[in-house]
């Protein structure tokens, strides 16, 4: 009978301490650095996609460039339609296009997408 008491006594603390994990969103600094692991060691940061896509530019390949910035249909066709505007602006720079990727910034706004470089 102790033994079951204490059992569920150890259960109960396991489970407080979980929620207090996951209420002070460690939880989420857990996941979040367990993902920019994996992504480190696979070599596909947002920095490394950033670069593959713009080098991909500079040499005229749209179809590789195009696969290192992949479509999103949730986003819809506007969404689309930057891609491939982006993509043919910066195409048309050739190989005189320079870059430094400093950091990676998603943005999303509800009138639409913001894209803006230096």
């Amino acid at each position: 009978m102790r033994t079951r008491w204490r059992l569920l006594g150890a259960l109960l603390l396991a489970g407080a301490l979980v929620l207090a994990v996951i209420y002070c969103g460690l939880f989420d600094w857990v996941l979040y650095q367990t993902h920019t692991t994996i992504e480190s060691v696979l070599g596909e940061t947002p920095q490394n996609r950033a670069e593959a896509y713009l080098a991909a530019v500079r040499q005229g390949d749209q179809e590789i460039a195009l696969t290192c910035w992949p479509a999103n249909e949730r986003l819809g066709a506007d969404y689309e339609a930057l891609r491939q505007q982006v993509t043919d602006e910066l195409r048309a720079l050739g190989s005189s296009l320079r870059h430094r990727v400093l950091d990676v910034e998603w943005l999303l706004r509800a009138s639409g997408i913001q894209c803006s470089w230096e």
